[in-house]
């Protein structure tokens, strides 16, 4: 795959910008997914509870998601009083990056060989 894409874009020789443009693909065609599961989610949680859902936004209720990033940027933030404040603020990011981060070490790849206790595993 990168001999294929170094022939026909030159920047695509380096195979860390190769790697970071895979990863940045697959990154957000998980983010896609998601948010094509949690469309239809709730499309399909307002036909059980016999209400319209995510229509009132773009075509189709495309653009719920725009609304849910601005959402929270408008609330108001308060952190009790009690909570750890870093650790507060940092915990909705978490979630996420632990799927990211775990979709990052899956290998996309051609086979490979990992050697584990002497024997190859395949």
């Amino acid at each position: 795959m990168i001999s294929l894409l170094a022939t026909s874009i030159p920047l695509f020789a380096n195979p860390w910008l190769h790697g970071v443009a895979a990863g940045g693909f697959v990154a957000t065609l998980i983010m896609a997914v998601g948010d094509a599961a949690s469309w239809w989610e709730r499309k399909f949680s307002a036909r059980l509870q016999n209400r319209r859902g995510p229509t009132e936004l773009g075509p189709f209720g495309f653009f719920i998601f725009i609304a849910d990033v601005i959402k929270p940027l408008q609330k108001e933030e308060s952190v009790p009083a009690d909570a750890d404040a870093p650790l507060y603020r940092f915990a909705p990011w978490l979630p996420p990056a632990i799927v990211l981060a775990t979709a990052a070490v899956v290998p996309l790849g051609g086979t490979s060989t990992t050697r584990v206790s002497g024997s190859a595993l395949r």
